[in-house]
């Protein structure tokens, strides 16, 4: 037990409980005049907020359309299935990597940088074998805890542009 190996530890863990309450317990050492004198324990009910997450989550792995959201310097920290597949690389690849080294804005003249993204326009990938493919992205911005995420929702173009060619 790590606190009788350190009773100055803090410590923190989750308790899954039979009825399927997900607690979040966490303790620190309770001093007085400088020595240890006990323990403050405090537990949260975090059920709600694990519950929704896992919704997220399988939300996250059973769209078609490939999702990366990247930091404000630019590098992904989710990238979905749909993504790895598009882009051709495993997701512990493309997590903190720089997005714009995948996405491009069709119209470079307007700059690299991902901010060329309009809410929704058209861009470039270059998956991680090489291989240019044109996507429709939808581009949002969330903030979390103070910082700016940015959503890309990516949708392959390959199969539309076939189509519209046979057309002519």
């Amino acid at each position: 037990n790590r606190m009788r190996a350190d009773p100055g530890a803090e410590c923190a863990d989750v308790l899954v409980l039979r009825d399927g309450r997900v607690i979040r317990r966490a303790s620190h050492p309770q001093t007085i005049a400088g020595r240890i004198e006990g323990r403050v324990w405090w537990f949260r009910d975090i059920t709600a907020q694990e519950e929704e997450r896992a919704q997220l989550h399988a939300v996250l792995e059973s769209v078609n359309e490939a999702i990366v959201c990247s930091d404000e310097a630019g590098r992904i920290r989710v990238a979905n299935p749909a993504a790895s597949r598009l882009l051709d690389a495993a997701s512990s690849e493309l997590l903190r990597a720089p997005l714009h080294h995948y996405l491009r804005p069709e119209d470079e003249s307007r700059g690299l940088a991902l901010e060329a993204f309009a809410s929704k326009s058209e861009g470039v990938i270059t998956t991680h074998s090489g291989l240019r493919i044109p996507v429709e992205v939808s581009r949002a911005a969330a903030q979390l805890r103070g910082n700016t995420l940015y959503i890309y929702v990516m949708r392959d173009l390959r199969e539309q542009l076939a189509r519209e060619a046979e057309a002519r």
